[in-house]
């Protein structure tokens, strides 16, 4: 049935009829079934019945057309259906559809997320970037747009994702918990100053100290997701605190700031990751991240859309299909094989040029994905928690 943005109302239909000479389909004739079912399953697993008749969401608007509309879908996710006719006519017929997560709601995904938080292009997009005539109905264009868009974040290194949010739980770094020194504190009691280590006299008094920049301790978690572009909140006990409380710094570090009379404010050391983050001895952080892809991106990834859309009903399309000789008025032309699809000898080839383009100036060497750096004694990720 295609791919579909988040929140959409699909339309699922499905023509019975009866074959007047059995295997041959000119002889289709439209035809109503005595008894006509859909069953429609969410990513989840639940499976919602509609019978013609009796639910307003599933219609005959002639003959042998059955058409069933079950509203706004915000569960991202593949959905599945099966169509049931019964009595005058016995058929059965399946189908699927993909709903995409949300990338400026906050999504509802049931399963991972395999390619890039939003798509790099809608169908207008293509429209505008091709000479494709398909009326004023551009919704069957955004499979494509879902498609070029998972291919050219693939090839372009993953390094544009869109705005991906989600929710992290972040644990103590370093020092632990403070309950491990003394028993009688509470789980959410603060943790000892992130790298404050050393007990000695300190720029005047007696105190946990280091010799890192600045005249005290920052209390910082560190959100996975490079760079993380800004906070939808911050809970502790399962309350959301104020924006004034915390800070973004270097686009991956969550800064606790002082309070009103300029005390220093510390996270929590420690949490109850066994309860949703709405209970006391919790906190959470809610924020988005990823980068959106750079405008040539968008138009190659259109581009992309209109050849790709172009393959899949047959049309004339420029994306190679492995010919390794052409002739041309008696003039014979070898080609390279494409051995991997779009690099010929070191150097992106894909017979598309606004693709060529971006993805020479974005991804030149052709890297699988951005170089990454780690250590074993830095400091830890916040966790995610459940799927």
């Amino acid at each position: 049935m295609g791919v579909y943005q988040n929140g959409s109302a699909p339309l699922i239909w499905d023509v019975f009829g009866i074959e007047t000479t059995p295997g041959d389909f000119t002889t289709f004739v439209p035809t109503n079934p005595t008894t006509v079912t859909y069953y429609l399953r969410d990513p989840d697993g639940v499976v919602t019945t509609y019978v013609f008749g009796v639910d307003p969401e599933l219609t005959n608007p002639s003959v042998g057309r059955f058409e069933l509309r079950p509203g706004a879908l915000s569960l991202a996710g593949v959905w599945t259906y099966r169509a049931e006719g019964t009595g005058v006519v016995v058929a059965i017929c399946e189908g699927e559809l993909t709903i995409l997560p949300s990338s400026v709601l906050t999504p509802i995904v049931s399963e991972p997320v395999n390619g890039p938080c939003q798509v790099w292009c809608d169908p207008q997009d293509i429209v505008d970037c091709s000479s494709l005539d398909i009326g004023s109905d551009t919704s069957i264009l955004e499979a494509a747009a879902a498609a070029a868009s998972e291919v050219l974040f693939e090839l372009s290194g993953r390094q544009y994702s869109g705005r991906c949010s989600q929710t992290v739980r972040p644990c103590s770094d370093g020092c632990g918990c403070w309950p491990s020194l003394f028993p009688g504190l509470s789980p959410g009691a603060p943790q000892f100053p992130a790298g404050w280590g050393t007990w000695g006299f300190w720029r005047g008094g007696w105190g946990w100290g280091s010799s890192d920049c600045g005249c005290s301790c920052l209390s910082r978690a560190l959100l996975p997701g490079y760079p993380v572009t800004s906070i939808t909140s911050v809970k502790i006990d399962g309350v959301a605190l104020a924006t004034t409380e915390y800070r973004l710094d270097e686009w991956r570090y969550l800064t606790r700031m002082a309070d009103a009379n300029g005390d220093a404010q510390y996270w929590p050391g420690c949490q109850r990751l066994d309860l949703d983050d709405t209970e006391e001895g919790t906190w959470s952080v809610t924020y988005v991240h990823g980068v959106t892809p750079p405008e040539i991106g968008k138009q190659a990834a259109a581009q992309l859309g209109a050849e790709i859309y172009q393959s899949c009903i047959g049309g004339a399309c420029k994306l190679p299909s492995g010919t390794v000789q052409v002739t041309r008025a008696g003039v014979s032309v070898q080609k390279a094989p494409f051995v991997a699809w779009g690099r010929i000898r070191g150097n992106w080839a894909t017979g598309l040029p606004l693709v060529d383009l971006f993805l020479s100036a974005r991804n030149g060497r052709g890297l699988k994905r951005r170089p990454i750096a780690w250590s074993s004694g830095g400091p830890r990720y916040a966790r995610k928690v459940g799927v």
